[in-house]
């Protein structure tokens, strides 16, 4: 299982006129199932576009979320164009016994055809590019440079957390090991924590995602670690580009450097550059805490 093969299908969305709409998950509530160990899994999507000649899908509108009854996207839709729904969770693929039931709704003011599809791999490809893409755009989030053209980021999502790791070098490997201080309140829903990556030159990878499990919490941060070396490229050797093999593509898998990676990599002064460290993240604003009434609506 791959957080990106967790839904079956995906969903394309055809608009009769231009028209804005409200795209939504939603799950069956918690209250509704209280003689079983139901719970709630994490709704992410990605709505992608494109126009009917073109291959490459962008990104048009995502909703990055943790443990969650519901996720929202609004959008607006051009006949001119195609768009894709592809949901996707962290939560189902670590719970790869269990299934997750999602109603996919929009609301718009005019007309919009749904028509569904298998989970095929070009439509993976795009998602996972334009999610990393995504990612390293958002706002907050915070950079740690951990070798030459190497960094670590640590990225926020509503209810989660991102680990990314970016290698803009052209000649030496990067290896990063990451290590968190899980407390209650959090879970890691993808990767293995005390693990070590090994990403390829000018290549990036997702490390991590944590979730927040929708109870209340007292945890207000959250601590963390990395340690991280290089090894250079034996002479006369190139790395080949990462995505041009024949490997299927995985949500933790090694991608080419994107555009964003690959600016923000080689922004940063030398001095900066330590190949260990840590931080403190706040947690207040994707962790519910006590006392907090915005997150009982939804439970």
């Amino acid at each position: 299982m791959d957080p990106l093969t967790s839904s079956r299908h995906v969903y394309l969305l055809k608009p009769s006129t231009r028209t804005m709409a409200s795209v939504s998950l939603v799950q069956p509530k918690k209250r509704s199932n209280t003689q079983s160990k139901y719970w709630y899994c994490d709704p992410n999507m990605l709505i992608l576009r494109k126009k009917p000649q073109e291959d490459r899908w962008t990104c048009e509108a995502r909703a990055l979320v943790g443990t969650n009854r519901t996720s929202h996207c609004e959008v607006f839709l051009d006949p001119n164009y195609i768009y894709c729904c592809v949901p996707f969770s962290c939560v189902a693929h670590k719970s790869n016994t269990v299934d997750f039931d999602l109603r996919l709704t929009v609301y718009s003011a005019s007309p919009v055809s749904l028509e569904r599809r298998d989970n095929y791999d070009g439509c993976r490809e795009d998602a996972l590019r334009v999610l990393h893409g995504e990612l390293l755009r958002r706002e907050d989030k915070l950079f740690y440079p951990v070798s030459s053209g190497g960094l670590l980021a640590c990225i926020h999502g509503e209810g989660c957390l991102f680990f990314v790791a970016v290698n803009g070098s052209h000649d030496q490997y990067l290896s990063l090991r990451l290590m968190i201080e899980v407390q209650d309140g959090i879970l890691i829903v993808f990767g293995s924590n005390e693990d070590t990556h090994d990403i390829a030159p000018r290549s990036q990878r997702l490390l991590l995602v944590l979730s927040r499990t929708a109870k209340f919490s007292p945890a207000t941060h959250l601590n963390f670690r990395y340690l991280s070396s290089t090894v250079p490229v034996k002479s006369g050797r190139t790395a080949a580009p990462v995505g041009r093999d024949k490997h299927p593509v995985s949500f933790g898998g090694t991608l080419d450097i994107t555009l964003a990676g690959d600016l923000i990599a080689g922004s940063f002064d030398p001095t900066r550059i330590s190949n260990k460290g840590g931080d403190t993240v706040d947690t207040y604003r994707w962790i519910p805490q006590i006392g907090a009434s915005s997150f009982e609506e939804t439970l």
